[in-house]
């Protein structure tokens, strides 16, 4: 409508008035016109930020001195209500809300002063106070009456959506032991077959036993040598052990981290799958031990691998899983790619609305459920949980002390 005004106007300078077309050309409220017509329409086609934004600041911007030029008119505050709309249509209010809207209202509110201020007369100054009052409510409560069964609905889906997520959670945990108990005789067949060819490469060193006794006669370089025989297999067999026990005993317990890791690598990373698509580096300075579920923590590092392969295969390189526990921090990190950060993850990430809600997933065929189980794992347990990525690199930092 402006820009409709706007060119009858030109037409009158022109024709009627007699302007120079240089004059009538060159006069702001063409180029102002002609700019704004673009943006809006701009807006309409391209879903670009900065085009959004900057729609959102022309109809902030113009707002004040609208509301300074025409005091006895509410179209200035409107545009500003509409300017604010605009802001959280477009998504510029999901984050850091109230700081943004009080920006724009330090623009604003100066304007609606001077408005008031204007009046002649300390009644006029207060009716005006009273009518921009008035109107700012009845526009508020206009909007909600408009959109009051669209709101309704989505507060009911969203709370129903939570609680069915939480239930299916909780089952997921009460349920995982028996899941992993039913796994296919093919793949607890390739596990074993695994582990038991490490055992195979261990039992090498019986051979440099034998050949020390029977062809050198030294009998002492051969007792250390089944000594050091002795200490590899027991503490591999306790590492896999500590993996096949975690599920049959719910209860919190003190654990080594270090060497339920090494079990993890032996029984899990040795898999196919993992074998496959990325290599794995793992870097253990132990013990260091915690008191907690010790499925919660299998289940934990179990999402983070996942993920991690998930993301190596939709890059589709062949990457990298690197494992390192120093000082009670457990550290995880891939090259499948740099999850992006959220703006209030500093110290801590356990707080992040964008990953630590079920159904939030940074993968094309992700489901949003492995990652919120790492987070309520961790605080669950007291853990602290940060997540930094710097391309290609994506890596989770869990400090137990």
């Amino acid at each position: 409508m402006s820009v409709l005004v706007g060119a009858m106007n030109l037409v009158d300078d022109f024709l009627f008035q007699k302007l120079p077309l240089e004059i009538v050309v060159t006069s702001p409220q063409v180029w102002v016109l002609v700019f704004l017509a673009v943006l809006f329409s701009a807006s309409r086609i391209l879903r670009e930020a900065w085009v959004q934004l900057l729609h959102v600041a022309t109809l902030l911007f113009l707002s004040g001195p609208m509301t300074l030029a025409s005091p006895f008119s509410f179209f200035g505050m409107w545009f500003f209500i509409l300017g604010i709309i605009l802001l959280y249509k477009y998504g510029f209010l999901d984050r850091w809300p109230i700081p943004k809207v009080l920006l724009a209202a330090l623009y604003f509110v100066p304007f609606l002063t001077l408005s008031v201020l204007n009046n002649e007369g300390l009644t006029s100054s207060f009716i005006r106070v009273v009518g921009y009052t008035l109107f700012l409510v009845t526009c508020l409560l206009v909007l909600y009456f408009i959109f009051e069964e669209q709101i309704r609905d989505l507060l009911a889906a969203n709370r129903n959506k939570d609680s069915a997520l939480e239930k299916k959670d909780s089952l997921l945990a009460v349920q995982a032991a028996e899941i992993a108990r039913l796994e296919p005789l093919t793949v607890l067949g390739e596990r074993v077959a695994h582990v038991a060819h490490s055992f195979k490469n261990n039992l090498s060193l019986i051979g440099t036993v034998v050949f020390f006794l029977e062809q050198l006669h030294d009998e002492k370089r051969a007792v250390e040598k089944l000594k050091e025989f002795s200490k590899l297999v027991n503490d591999r067999i306790e590492n896999i052990l500590m993996i096949s026990r975690a599920g049959v005993d719910l209860a919190p317990e003190e654990f080594d981290v270090a060497r339920l890791l090494e079990g993890i690598k032996q029984v899990y990373l040795n898999d196919r799958s993992f074998a496959d698509h990325a290599q794995t580096e793992l870097t253990i300075e132990g013990p260091w031990l915690v008191t907690a579920v010790r499925w919660d923590f299998i289940l934990m590092m179990e999402n983070l691998l996942k993920n991690a392969l998930e993301a190596i295969l939709e890059k589709q390189i062949h990457g990298t899983i690197r494992i390192d526990l120093a000082a009670g921090r457990l550290t995880l990190a891939n090259n499948g790619g740099s999850m992006v950060p959220c703006d209030d993850c500093r110290d801590s990430c356990l707080n992040c609305q964008r990953y630590g809600r079920p159904g939030r997933t940074t993968k094309r065929d992700g489901t949003g459920h492995g990652l919120s189980q790492v987070f309520g794992i961790c605080r669950k347990n007291g853990w602290n949980l940060k997540i930094n990525g710097t391309e290609p690199w994506t890596i989770i930092e869990i400090s137990f002390s």
